[in-house]
């Protein structure tokens, strides 16, 4: 399994809640999605909270410490294809 489709499995089901300007990200923008349930929002504790992790090529990853994963695409057709699913 390559890395985008772990993020997928293990981040798959949050739903997209807002697109935001970068103020310290790697990208210009940032995906926020919200995790639907407790389960989900457990999952969240593997990213540390306010860093940046390169998860995939072109894709890094942090959470807020609260329900929300946050994902900073650097090619925008990733971003797009994120933003579609």
């Amino acid at each position: 399994m390559d890395a985008a489709e772990g993020m997928a499995a293990v981040f798959g089901q949050f739903d997209l809640v807002d697109e935001l300007d970068a103020v310290w990200a790697p990208s210009r923008h940032i995906l926020v999605y919200r995790a639907p349930g407790k389960r989900q929002r457990d999952h969240l504790t593997v990213l540390p909270k306010g860093t940046w992790l390169e998860v995939a090529p072109d894709l890094w990853a942090s959470q807020d410490g609260d329900q929300h994963l946050l994902l900073a695409p650097t090619n925008p057709l990733l971003a797009s294809n994120l933003k579609r699913s």
